[in-house]
């Protein structure tokens, strides 16, 4: 797992042909705003997580993150031990990311 300034994310993502953005927040938080593009993952609901990962391509980059980076870093170690070996934690979560954004992009 890397660990990814806010600052950082968006270029990373850009850059990254094999990206997938991933939010590991609950449904509730997710309709309240998420980073365009990404998906839902739940890490709070352990089935569903551990059956939606089971069907991630593993050659992939994943750039997860949460309501403050505690929930994502979290979901990147569950990645990897289930042989994901590119794995990315956005620090602060998507607090922290709203506060680098000139524009909005939620």
């Amino acid at each position: 797992m890397e660990h990814i300034e806010a600052t950082d994310w968006n270029d990373r993502i850009e850059n990254d042909g094999s990206a997938i953005i991933v939010d590991t927040r609950t449904h509730r938080e997710w309709n309240r705003g998420a980073i365009k593009d990404s998906v839902l993952l739940d890490v709070l609901n352990p089935y569903s997580f551990m059956n939606q990962a089971q069907n991630l391509d593993k050659a992939k980059s994943y750039y997860l993150y949460c309501q403050t980076g505690v929930r994502s870093v979290q979901a990147c170690m569950i990645l990897e031990n289930m042989g994901f070996k590119k794995t990315y934690n956005l620090r602060g979560g998507i607090v922290r990311y709203h506060g680098s954004l000139t524009t909005p992009e939620i």
